[in-house]
């Protein structure tokens, strides 16, 4: 029963296989399990090549970030934030609506307009 869960979750949108929106379309409940079956198998496939990609970048694990690039990621965060406040969006499902996390060791930079 788990795999069929599972198998749902990750077929949501294929249209091919047994679960899939395409589902209808297929009448013969062998023909669907082997799509659904070479869905899986390619989605595995993958899988492993971005697994063996990544070993190959970071052999010893995610590289831990400096304090400098943490530092960067913050003021990013700021100025990314003020440009979605100046924007005058509404839509808040944006990232950049998100007030801006402090990562690094400093404090958060502020911003301030001046006008000439």
């Amino acid at each position: 029963m788990i795999e069929v869960i599972e198998r749902k979750q990750v077929c949501e949108n294929c249209s091919t296989c047994l679960y899939g929106p395409g589902a209808t379309d297929l009448k013969d409940e062998k023909t669907r399990e082997r799509n659904f079956d070479r869905c899986i198998a390619a989605k595995d496939a993958a899988q492993e090549v971005f697994k063996a990609a990544g070993r190959i970048l970071w052999q010893h694990g995610t590289p831990q970030k400096d304090d400098e690039q943490l530092i960067a990621e913050d003021i990013w965060q700021v100025i990314r934030h003020q440009m979605y406040l100046d924007s005058g969006s509404t839509d808040t499902w944006r990232v950049d609506a998100r007030e801006a996390i402090q990562w690094g060791p400093e404090p958060l930079p502020m911003i301030k307009r001046i006008e000439e």
